[in-house]
């Protein structure tokens, strides 16, 4: 498989963010290569988090946990639940 068809067949493109907020993606530091160890060919590359990435970061996970502690017990439970569940589907055995 060539490494476009193997990024392809994953969702990605030869040049990723690598910060998320688990909604948005982004990364304003430098960039990550990753190199084959075959050919020594460029596979792709990411980038990294600046200072400011990182404080969006926070805000975001700080505004989530305001929002979450707010969900009853009974109700947060449930929903991991099914992250499990989802996450088991995809499970290889």
């Amino acid at each position: 498989m060539s490494h476009s068809a193997l990024l392809n067949a994953l969702h990605l493109s030869a040049n990723e963010k690598g910060v998320s907020t688990g909604q948005k993606w982004f990364g304003a530091g430098a960039s990550v290569r990753s190199f084959t160890p075959i050919d020594g060919s460029l596979l792709a590359e990411v980038s990294t988090t600046s200072v400011e990435d990182y404080e969006r970061v926070l805000a975001a996970a700080e505004a989530a946990f305001a929002h979450w502690r707010k969900v009853p017990a009974p109700k947060r439970g449930e929903i991991v639940r099914q992250y499990g569940e989802k996450l088991r589907t995809h499970k290889e055995h």
